[in-house]
């Protein structure tokens, strides 16, 4: 169980499958979920709603994960972004130096290195 408060979380994801089991996880674990097919319909909802943390994919059609995380920071640069990536954290992690990606994990992930991942950008409630 994660030790960070109920935070409002987005997910960005193109795989069905994937946004479903992890807004199930995040859901499960106390956080309010909205989830998206694409980084084109996360944008307007970053823009009307308040968000703690994104979840986005990297390999997604058009906007991939890195654009989707800088268009994000430039929009509303106090959300945190986790970028998930079936090619390995080495390559999630590639993001993290731009300064726009605040974490990353790899594909297929499990619940601990999701709440380690929470954890890390927004921090342990002691």
């Amino acid at each position: 169980m994660s030790r960070v408060a109920s935070a409002r979380i987005l997910v960005i994801d193109d795989e069905e499958f994937v946004r479903n089991v992890l807004t199930a996880i995040l859901t499960e674990q106390g956080h309010q979920v909205i989830k998206v097919a694409s980084a084109e319909e996360a944008l307007p909802l970053v823009e009307s709603h308040e968000f703690d943390l994104v979840f986005t994919d990297l390999a997604m059609p058009k906007i991939n994960g890195i654009a989707a995380a800088t268009q994000i920071k430039e929009r509303r640069p106090e959300i945190k972004v986790v970028l998930m990536s079936g090619y390995g954290a080495e390559t999630a992690s590639e993001g993290v130096g731009k300064g726009v990606i605040d974490g990353a994990i790899s594909k297929p992930f499990d619940l601990a290195e999701i709440n380690q991942a929470i954890e890390k950008v927004l921090g342990a409630e002691s």
